[in-house]
Formats: C-alpha cells, structure tokens, sequence
C-alpha cells in the first residue's frame, strides 16, 4: 500500500479491511515487479481504489411475511452466472400484494442500505422495472408483469451504490386467473388423459367429492419430487382419496396430498378444490399444499358442513377389495385368484383371508395368490409385526392385509403394508335333529332328517357322512340319514376364516337290514330291525301276511290287530320294524308305529312281482323261507296233526300247519289222494321243516305264461318275453298253433303282423293254458321331393311330387312355407304348384293310405331378385399359349358372385364342375371359352363367347392353287373340313376350326397336307 497511489478519499484501504473483515472486493491499481525480484513471476499491486461486492442473494418473502421457500428449481450455487430460483406461489385475490425483498441473513455483513434494481421479462427481453431502497414492499401490478398466461418473471439484483450483486430470478405466477375449471372427476381425466391439461397446471374441480379415505404415508420419494412441497410430503405427506358423488359405481380415485390436512376428515364432502397434478400413471395424484384454504365443504340449509355417514362411506373406502375362500372349487379359491385386471399404480387394495409365506432364506413376506404378491413395509406405515403376530401361534393363519399396490424396478406388484390382522373366524355350524328321532340323544330307529345351519349370513355349508368326501349343502337343507352316522360340518365365506369343525354322532336303535337273508343272518341281535328295501305282499290271512324280498325268500309278519283290507296281494311295501320272535323262527311281530309303508309310483322294472312256487319233487334245506310246489303229496291225519309225504320218497315225512293262512278245509280231502301242495317252507319250533301250505292242487296243470311286450303295435320290428313258472318248458306260435318253437329264454322279435300264442309245461303236470297276444305292425309312407317347375325374375314356382311314382288317388301331400312342421290337416294339403316371390323354407310330408306320415322334406327355396350382369373375356396370345382371364365387366364386391364357363362350346351352368377360380386359363390348341356370371341371389347373366387363337410363330401357309371340294364354308362362317384339319388365320395365328368365323381370309391345312384358302364374306 502506498499512499501516493491512493485515490479514495471517503475512506482509506485499512478502513475498509476494517470494515469489511470478510469481504469481496474488487482492487484497481498499478501492477509492477518487485524492486530486486528475478522471477517473472511475481508482482505487485499498488492499490488506487476499491469497489465492494454485497455478499450473498436476496430472499423473498411471501406476501404476508413468511418465507417465500416454495421451490421447483434449485440451480446448484456453485453454477457461475446469475442463480435461477423458480417459484411458484397462489397469489390473493388483489393485484397489488406486495413481494419484499432482503439479503440472505446468513451472509450479510455490515454495510450500507442495499437497494434492488427489478426487471421485468417482456418480449422476451429483460426491462428495469423498478429500483427498490432497502427492504421496502415491491407491489406487483398484474397488467405490468404478467403475461396472458398469468406468469410474471422478475429479475431481482441487490445494487451498494454502483455495485451489484448476483441477480435472483423469480417467476411468479397468478394461478387465480389463470387455472382451469373442471366439472366432475371424468371431465378431469379425459383432459389430463389428452393432455389438455398439464402436469403443474393449477385447475379448479369442481362437483361433489366426498374423502373416502384418508391416511399417513410416503407415495413420493424426495428424488422424484417436483417441488419443495412435494419434497417434504415424502416424509410427512397426509393423504386424502376423494370419490366422485355424481359416480358412485366408480373404482377410480383421486388422491390428493398436502401440508395441512389435519382439519380434513374422513366423510367430509367437498364441491370446489383446487389442485397441482402431479402425474397420471395409475390414480390421478395432485398436491393440495398451499390450496387448503381454497377448498369449498359443502353446508346445509343453515350453513353447516355435509358430512357422509359412516354407513356409507364404508362402501367407498376401498377401491379393490377381495375377498378370498381357502376351499377349493370356490370363485375366489385364495391360491388361483390373480389379481384385478384394472388395477392401477396407487390403488388401496384389501385382501381378506389371505394366506402368507415367508422367504426362509430373505425373510420377506409374500401374500398366496395366483402368483405370490410382495408385501413391502417402506411406505404406508406398515410393519412386519403386524403379520408375525397373527402367525407366531399359527403358521398358517388367515389375515386381513390393507395397503396401497405399487411397482418394484422389475415391474411386479408390490402392496406396500398399511395394517393388517388376523381374519375373523366364523362361527361353528350347529347339527340338529329336526324329525325321525330324539336329538337331545342322538337317537332314531328308521329315518332321521338333519339339518345344517350356520349363524354366519351367506355362509356355504359343508358336511360328510362317516368319513366320505365333503359336500355342500344350503343352509336347513334336510339330510336323510338311515343307518348310525358320524355327520362332521364346517362353513366358509370368502373374506372370513371358515369355522371348526363340528361333529354329531347319531345312533339307529334299530338293526338295518335290506333283505330276508341278512335279516335271518342277524338273529342273534334281539334289537328290533328296520326292514329298508322293498317286498312283495303274497298272502294276507287274518293276523298273517306273507311278504318276499327281490330273492324270492319269504318270512311271516304277524299283526296282533289284524291287516284288515290295508294290504293285498301284490303290494310293494318296504321301511317297516318288526320284532325277533320268541323262537326265532316263525312269526316276525309288526312294530304298529312302523307299519309297512305301500310303495307308489314304481315303474315296471323297479315293481317286485309276487314270486312263483319252485317246483320241488323233495324239499331240502335250502328251501328254507321260499314258496315250493311239492308234487304228488300225500297227507295224512292224526288227530289234527297233518304231515304230507312227497310222491318221490314216502319215507319222508313233513309237518303240515294249515293254520297261519287259514288252509282248515283239507279235512275234506280223500285220505291217499296225490296232491300238488303249494306251501310256505317255514321251521317248527322244535327246528325241523314244517309247510304252511296255501294251496292245494290234484294233479294241478302247469300255471298259465304271461306274454310281456312294450309295443304290441310298432314300426319295423319289436320284441316280447314270455313270463312262466320255474322250469317249465315253453312253446310259441304265430300261425294259430300250426307250427310251434320252444321259448328261447330270450327276446324273441316280432316284423308283422300275427297274433303270438303261447303254452307252458312242466313234467308230471298238464299243460297250461294257451294265452295269445295280437301285434300289429305299421308302415310309414315315402317320402317327397321339392322341386323347381320353373324359375324367373322375382319368383319360383315349386311342386311337390312323391318321391316313388304312385297313383294320384293312393296318397296326400301336406306342406308349409313358412318354416313350420306340416300337419295333417286340410289348413296344409297341398293342391298344386306354389308360386314364391320371396325366399322361404318349404317343408313337406306325404301320407299314404293306410300308412303313417312319412318323414319332412325340408327345402330352402331362393327367389332370384334380377338378372346378373355381363362379364369381360381377357386374353393375352404368347408363343404357342394364350392366357385368359374372366372378370364381371363391372365391380362386384367379392364373395358376391361366381363364374362357370366351358372350353368345349357347350353352354356353362351353374354346375361346381364348370366354375371359375379367378385363376388365368393356358391354351396350347384353339377353342371357345364361353362363360357366365351368377350373382347371389339373381338369375344367371348372359353367356359371353370367345374364339381362342394360339400364336404358331410362323407365317399364314401357303394355299394350293386348286381348291379342295373337301373343305368348304357356310354362309354361317362355319368350316367343313376332313377330321385332323387345322385352321390359321393370315398372321398365322392357329384357330379354333369348330368356331364361328367372322369375315376375313383363313387357311385350312388337311391332314394330308393340303393348304385351303377359304373366304368368308
């Protein structure tokens, strides 16, 4: 410092070391070397005088005084140049709110007042506005800055006399005139979907939203923010989902996030919010930070704020809800359901009774659905106890998980955990005993009916029987059971975790039994037992009734009360009780509160017939409980005591009891005489063989066949069975007894009409009686043919013959035409040819005399509405081939139409043989192509002739001097000429010789050689 370069007066250099002890300066002065120095390097300043930099930028403030730190755009300070701050700020409703301005507070330093020089962008070029002394208020005159877009851009630059600092950019901007309005959430997503509304663009919307749900959680990360707000929502950012009122079947939210939500609740219904959106890749997302205030709640009559019930509002708090079921078979089976297909970035998704794994090796956590859903614990709040929780006693627990789906890097869906907890259980099922039985004990004798019910609504059932497979079953939906069961029940619900397993056990009281065999079989129970299948009623007498089972064994039921005119013979009966008689072996006591129940409505193969007796010269031991018909018994008496020897061994002797089916009269019977005894095989009760007989016969005749046919009148054939006493031998006719065939034991078939006549016979007894069965067979008539008389241009005339020639008085036609099956009725007969002028279905049948109707013809019958159109011909002559290709000569749409031509001159018809491909035709040798254009639905076009040449590479023969008489031409232009002559016109062009010549000169070359000028004229 030497003083005798110091030209500053107002202050000297140690002054303002003084003062600004920090400072940025900038030094003007002599530069000179060191006296003495030998570097070229070094150098000294002799200091003139000093211009002081403010230090640091300004900062705005809002216009009520607060930081102005709503930051979209922070350039780094470390850039060189002016630093760019972008702000964005709601300004009130009045233009003229001031901005004030100040030094950052961290970096000033003693100095005088700072002014602030303001430009304004206009133009597109940066104008001084204003200049601004120390922190005065900088009002903002809305004509004067902002652009018709309602943006102003300032220039802000701290200036110490003639010194400036660096300058600080802020964009302003006036969303109050400038956003958009909306009616409705639909109107807004079209045009933020068309791009007509921005990312950043301020927009009013307005309708009826209600906040459907709202909670705490990080959607945003600080990196992805857009703003300074945005930035800070991702640490503290309370949420609001807001659902569209005029839409209430709508799954699509709006979120919203802001600074001061807290006096925002659930339920509260809105009809104006302004919004920032902020991106559209799932759900519409948009800040509200800053706008709170903005918000419209709508109020009653007397101004107070609407709210949602809560009742309501439950219906619109979730946007994907699923509700899953364990068991498989079920609609949302837990481990196949996928998820919604219109999921959407942000959406809340519940998940009732859900399953959960957990990664052995990563500990993380997976929900079990088609595909295992990541659940992610970064975002909503949600930690991993609240899973391990429910699971630590249970592994496989059931859960109920709440959250929000986003995406991972790889792409997949991950729910980022809100809360969760174990699923409700339902109740268990209750098993009841509603009749049949005493369910306080579990006890019935021959049916029980039991209910299943669930205390859960729209609950599904399931049950088993004894260990089977489980089925479903509704809710009080009876259940026959007929035997002691083990019945186990549970029930499930999507969305709710099924019940435990219920059990009853219920015991019959009662031995079931199905048959005489097995009721024999189980004796030894002294139970009373429930015969369950069906018997057949042979004899009633008094107290006694004979009954059979499908074996033909037989047992005896004694009715104390007697049976009265209840039953008969030949009655099917089943599900009764009866009582082991005291020896075991004769009469079974009738419970009388489970009498034998008559069985109705049987078809003929599930009716049991009343059995026939067996044939038995000797009675053994395994006749026991069957009806016999013992031949040639001799019965004896010894005061009251019968006993009845068989004609086959004398020495064989049985007891005889006619009392239990009142057979007392026998007493009349000569002693000696040879009986047929018809008896009951039943055990005295000393356990010898004793019959009860029912019937007596001297020297009896075979019983009589019975002649079973389904269709005694048929078509074709049918068959018939003959029904005969066992082991009888049986004889068939069908001409009146003249010839007879032994019964086959089979179907025998039956093709015309006769009458069959059959017999039956036994050894040791006359035959039985002839019984007979008329069959008649019928014949169908023949069928008819549909055919077209004639056809033109709007109409078709049809007639109906028979199908076979046939005289006009041996049959009658019937018809429709209007689709309908033709009847036999005068309505339908047929009397002559049909005119048709539109399309129909003609339906016919024939009846000929003494015949039944014969089958429906059935014909669809097209009317043609025109004539087709003409067709062109195109031909390209090569070397020794011509191409041709046949086209409509107008444009027809394709598919409308088909060409048939001819390469033989005969005339095309509408024949697949003589269609057309569309492909080109190659001819080697002369002919003529004709061809003709059918139209759908129209009649078929005029025919087109075309003389195909082919080209011979060589000029026109030669022609003799002497004409040939054997070649000669018709006025016509046709050529006569030997078999194997070629024709060539002048350019030497090979010709069809059959075709019709147009006038001109022509060659005709014979087989021998010979070359004939012809000229047609």
């Amino acid at each position: 410092m030497l003083d005798d370069y110091w030209t500053d007066t107002s202050m000297s250099f140690d002054d303002y070391m003084t003062s600004y002890p920090d400072g940025k300066f900038a030094i003007y002065g002599l530069v000179d070397a060191p006296i003495g120095s030998q570097s070229i390097f070094e150098r000294i300043i002799y200091p003139q005088s000093i211009e002081v930099y403010p230090k640091g930028r300004p900062a705005v403030k809002n216009f009520d005084g607060s930081a102005f730190d709503v930051v979209a755009d922070d350039m780094s300070e470390a850039t060189a140049g002016t630093q760019a701050y972008k702000f964005i700020r709601l300004r009130p409703v009045s233009d003229s709110d001031p901005l004030t301005f100040s030094l950052d507070p961290s970096k000033q330093w003693s100095t005088p007042a700072v002014d602030y020089i303001v430009r304004s962008m206009r133009g597109g070029k940066w104008v001084t506005v204003d200049t601004i002394a120390g922190n005065s208020p900088f009002s903002i005159d809305s004509d004067a800055y902002f652009d018709s877009l309602g943006v102003a851009r300032l220039s802000i630059t701290p200036i110490i006399g003639d010194l400036k600092s660096d300058s600080l950019t802020v964009t302003v901007r006036n969303i109050i005139n400038s956003k958009t309005a909306i009616n409705g959430a639909q109107a807004f997503k079209d045009r933020f979907a068309e791009g007509t509304i921005g990312r950043e663009a301020y927009t009013d919307l307005k309708g009826r939203f209600v906040v459907a749900r709202k909670h705490r959680g990080t959607l945003a990360s600080p990196a992805s923010a857009r703003s300074r707000s945005a930035a800070r929502a991702a640490d503290e950012t309370t949420w609001l989902y807001l659902r569209d009122l005029s839409d209430p079947d709508s799954e699509e939210f709006f979120m919203i996030h802001g600074d001061n939500l807290d006096a925002i609740n659930e339920g509260d219904i809105f009809t104006q919010l302004t919004i920032l959106p902020e991106r559209f890749d799932g759900n519409v997302v948009a800040d509200i930070s800053g706008l709170e205030t903005l918000a419209v709640r709508e109020t009653d009559a007397e101004q107070r704020p609407v709210t949602m019930p809560k009742d309501e509002l439950a219906s619109l708090s979730v946007a994907h809800r699923m509700n899953l079921c364990s068991h498989e078979g079920h609609t949302h089976y837990s481990l196949a359901a996928a998820l919604p297909e219109s999921l959407r970035r942000y959406d809340l998704l519940s998940l009732h009774n859900v399953g959960v794994r957990v990664d052995s090796e990563s500990g993380e956590y997976f929900a079990q659905l088609a595909e295992d859903l990541p659940i992610g614990f970064h975002l909503m709040g949600g930690d991993r106890e609240m899973i391990a929780g429910p699971m630590a006693d249970n592994r496989n627990a059931r859960l109920d998980l709440h959250g929000v789906m986003i995406t991972g890097p790889d792409g997949r869906w991950i729910l980022e955990l809100e809360r969760a907890s174990a699923t409700p259980v339902l109740q268990p099922t209750v098993i009841a005993m509603t009749s049949g039985g005493d369910d306080a004990a579990g006890l019935f004798a021959t049916y029980a009916t039991v209910t299943v019910n669930s205390p859960e609504e729209g609950a599904a059932i399931y049950y088993r029987i004894n260990g089977g497979a489980y089925s479903t079953i509704e809710a009080g939906e009876p259940i026959t059971i007929g035997e002691t069961s083990l019945i186990d029940t549970y029930s499930c619900r999507p969305g709710t975790a099924e019940s435990a397993v219920v059990a009853r056990h219920f015991t019959k009281t009662t031995v079931a039994v199905h048959s005489v065999s097995e009721l024999m079989s189980t004796l030894t129970d002294n139970r009373p037992h429930h015969i369950m299948n069906t018997m057949v009623v042979a004899e009633v007498v008094d107290n006694v009734m004979m009954v059979s089972d499908a074996d033909a064994h037989w047992i005896a039921l004694w009715n104390p009360a007697g049976w009265g005119d209840a039953y008969k013979r030949g009655d099917n009966v089943a599900d009764f009780i009866v009582n082991i008689p005291d020896d075991r072996t004769r009469f079974f006591t009738i419970d009388p509160d489970n009498m034998p129940q008559p069985l109705t409505g049987l078809t003929t193969e599930e009716r049991l017939r009343v059995p026939h007796a067996t044939v038995r010269e000797i009675i053994s031991d395994a006749d026991a409980g069957t009806l016999v018909a013992m031949q040639g018994g001799q019965i004896t008496t010894d005061t009251q005591v019968y006993t009845v020897s068989p004609e086959a061994d004398r020495s064989i002797v049985y007891s005889l009891n006619p009392a239990p089916l009142g057979l007392l009269d026998w007493m009349a019977a000569p002693e000696g005489e040879v009986f047929v005894i018809t008896s009951y095989v039943m055990s005295a009760p000393d356990g010898s063989t004793e019959l009860w007989p029912i019937r007596l016969d001297a020297v009896r005749h075979t019983y009589d066949p019975e002649i079973i046919a389904d269709e005694p009148v048929f078509v074709g054939s049918t068959e018939f069975t003959v029904d005969s006493e066992l082991g009888a031998y049986v004889w068939w006719s069908t001409d009146g007894g003249a010839t007879w065939n032994e019964y086959p034991d089979a179907p025998v078939t039956i093709d015309r009409t006769c009458t069959v006549s059959v017999y039956a016979q036994l050894p040791g007894l006359s035959d039985s009686q002839t019984v007979t069965l008329d069959f008649t067979r019928e014949y169908v008539s023949g069928d008819v043919e549909i055919q077209a008389a004639a056809i033109g241009n709007g109409y078709v005339d049809v007639e109906i013959v028979p199908g076979e020639p046939m005289g006009d008085d041996d049959y009658r036609i019937y018809c429709t035409t209007d689709g309908t099956e033709p009847q036999v009725k005068a309505a339908h007969r047929y009397k002559g040819a049909l005119r048709l002028r539109s399309t129909a279905v003609v339906k016919a049948l024939m009846v000929e005399e003494g015949k039944r109707p014969g089958a429906v013809n059935a014909c669809e019958v097209i009317v043609p509405q025109g004539v087709s159109g003409a067709i062109k011909i195109h031909f390209k002559e090569g070397d020794g081939v011509t191409a041709v290709i046949i086209t409509p000569f107008y444009v027809i749409p394709q598919g409308s139409y088909s060409i048939y031509y001819t390469t033989d001159g005969s005339e095309p018809q509408a024949d697949p043989a003589m269609l057309y491909d569309g492909s080109a035709l190659m001819f080697s040798e002369p002919c003529t192509v004709k061809a003709m254009l059918v139209q759908d639905g129209m009649l078929p076009g005029e025919v087109l002739s075309q003389a195909i040449r082919i080209l011979t590479g060589i000029s026109a023969p030669g022609s003799d001097s002497d004409p040939s008489s054997e070649v000669a031409c018709s006025p016509e232009g046709m050529i006569t000429a030997p078999e194997g002559s070629r024709l060539y016109d002048m350019a030497g062009r090979l010709l069809d010789i059959n075709a019709t010549l147009r006038k001109g000169v022509y060659i005709v070359v014979t087989p021998d050689g010979k070359a004939v000028k012809i000229l047609v004229r």
